[in-house]
């Protein structure tokens, strides 16, 4: 599966009224964490905002580019904007662990392809002070252009076509007609731009037309993909959700990131908004710790998903904290010394693909050992329901004769409510799946009582082989042959 995500940019709209450090491996950490936890709160409130609808959100992009403008920020805006990024104890490595993501987490050479740029648009009549700009250029490696805003239309066309460009054109207009005008005098702009091929990527003739049943309560076609193999699954009882994590593919050089998706999937019996009112950062964390112990077989139904969305910020984040920021008593003096300077708009905009090779995404912001001699039975994750998704960050690290998985930051967060709808099915899905449930599970406990010769215990590897030599012999069935 190809997954194509696409640029997030916020844009800071300003308007008048008229060599690489040490960081160590705990600011990282505290970063990523609150970065997280930054997502999680955004989360409910776009989704309490717009309900019912997709949803996708780059939590980084968001954070990178408010981070960039606190530099400029002073007094109670400076700490009002910290307690909702939940940065206040990171004050002494903040920028520096940010500096850090631009040069370790972005460009990596082999593997997904994750890219992020930041640009400060200022107006060419506005004095900002030399230090913000040198920061700025320093900790988030962000360019500088000057624009004349009173050609807002020029303007907006610049800025514009920057974005598309480091989004892969998957986001083309980020600033519409009127957005900026004669009184606009920085925009404050973050890209990211991920795309990624699945470790193991789904087959395109098993993909089928099958029933979705959206939020609302709609039953539409969608297609399917399907897949059997070997995944990280955990089932949290608290959250009456499964957890199920789809790898991309990694580069074969050391510096190469490692990036993953996580489906989190609630039962049927509990709706996404049970979900929504029990997700927490503290449970999301502790599930996904747990996902590394449960390499399960399982088998994967998930849909192919393509949207696009957009949000003014501006009013969620003063609800959640940052008033000062959008008050006529803000304080960005670091940022320059022109008392008229204010925060107007905060606007993001992200899109994703999901395919049978992998993801493309992108967002703008203007501003594993298992546990051996255990085989689970095999799990179905059946996402035919509203489930959430998310692409993170991770690193391995191995301890003696384990590996552990440290969490980075989240990149991007979504909601599939209604995925694509499809017409004209070529092929019945729920004959598709009898064929399946009456042949692959019977192969695979067959298979499965087998033992490795040397242990007297099935080997994942082993397992694994035999589990997937099912899958081919079960293609060449009639049944399937159909479709």
């Amino acid at each position: 599966m190809e997954i194509m995500v696409k640029l997030t940019a916020l844009l800071l709209l300003i308007q008048v009224s008229l060599g690489e450090e040490y960081v160590s491996e705990l600011c990282r950490e505290e970063l990523s964490a609150a970065i997280n936890k930054f997502g999680i709160d955004i989360y409910m409130k776009i989704s309490a905002s717009h309900p019912g609808e997709n949803v996708f959100f780059s939590p980084i992009s968001i954070t990178t580019a408010l981070s960039m403008l606190m530099l400029g920020a002073k007094g109670k805006t400076k700490s009002q904007m910290e307690e909702v990024l939940y940065t206040t104890d990171l004050k002494s490595c903040l920028h520096e662990t940010y500096q850090f993501f631009e040069k370790n987490l972005y460009g990596s050479e082999g593997g997904p392809v994750l890219e992020s740029a930041n640009r400060l648009y200022p107006d060419q009549t506005l004095d900002v002070i030399d230090s913000f700009e040198e920061d700025i250029a320093k900790y988030y490696n962000a360019s500088v252009q000057k624009l004349d805003y009173k050609d807002s239309d020029a303007s907006r066309r610049t800025i514009n076509d920057w974005v598309s460009q480091q989004t892969n054109r998957m986001i083309q207009n980020v600033l519409q007609e009127g957005s900026i005008d004669q009184n606009t005098v920085m925009v404050l702009i973050n890209a990211i731009y991920f795309k990624g091929n699945w470790l193991n990527q789904f087959d395109i003739s098993d993909t089928s037309v099958e029933s979705f049943i959206t939020e609302t309560g709609e039953e539409i076609n969608v297609n399917m993909m399907y897949q059997e193999d070997l995944f990280y699954h955990y089932y949290d009882n608290d959250l009456k959700a499964q957890f199920l994590e789809l790898p991309y593919e990694v580069g074969k050089n050391d510096g190469s990131v490692d990036i993953r998706m996580v489906i989190i999937l609630p039962d049927e019996d509990f709706a996404i908004t049970e979900l929504e009112k029990e997700l927490t950062d503290e449970n999301l964390a502790k599930a996904l710790d747990e996902l590394q112990y449960w390499p399960t077989p399982t088998y994967l139904h998930v849909p192919r998903f393509d949207f696009k969305e957009k949000y003014q910020l501006h009013s969620i984040l003063e609800e959640m904290g940052m008033d000062e920021l959008f008050s006529a008593s803000v304080n960005l003096n670091g940022f320059s010394t022109d008392p008229r300077v204010d925060v107007s708009t905060v606007i993001h905009e992200a899109a994703v693909v999901v395919n049978e090779n992998g993801s493309e995404a992108s967002a703008v912001t203007v501003i594993g050992g298992g546990r051996s001699g255990y085989i689970p039975d095999p799990a179905t994750v059946e996402c035919d329901r509203p489930f959430l998704f998310l692409i993170r960050e991770v690193k391995e690290v191995v301890s003696g004769w384990s590996t552990k998985t440290i969490p980075g930051p989240i990149l991007f967060f979504g909601k599939v409510s209604v995925p694509e709808k499809t017409k004209n099915p070529k092929c019945n899905g729920k004959k598709l799946r009898r064929c399946r449930e009456n042949c692959r599970p019977k192969c695979f406990e067959a298979n499965k009582k087998f033992p490795s010769p040397r242990n007297k215990c099935p080997s994942w590897v082993g397992l694994m082989k035999k589990y997937k030599k099912c899958k081919a012999v079960c293609r060449q069935k009639q049944c399937v042959q159909n479709c």
